[in-house]
């Protein structure tokens, strides 16, 4: 993935400006705006409900090995956010 994120030169351009990467659901480290994060970086910190409404389309990746972990709670959170349990 970080192949995908850091030396993609097209990458900017596929996703609307306001994406952005949730590393392993825990730490936002993509899109930077002048080699620079902006806002909140701490996943844990956002307002979850909000930021998923933000979009259409939520796109979750995850390969083979990392599947024994799935989604690191991406799924569980989500649920909380919107009132499930």
């Amino acid at each position: 993935m970080w192949n995908f994120i850091e030396q993609y030169p097209y990458l900017d351009s596929l996703f609307a400006p306001d994406s952005r990467f949730w590393y392993y659901n825990q730490v936002v480290v993509w899109r930077k705006q002048h080699d620079q994060l902006t806002g909140e970086t701490n996943v844990a910190q956002l307002d979850r409900k909000a930021e998923l409404l933000r979009f259409d389309i939520v796109l979750v990746l995850f390969n083979e090995h990392n599947l024994k972990v799935f989604d690191q709670g991406f799924s569980q959170d989500a649920l909380r956010a919107f009132g499930g349990h």
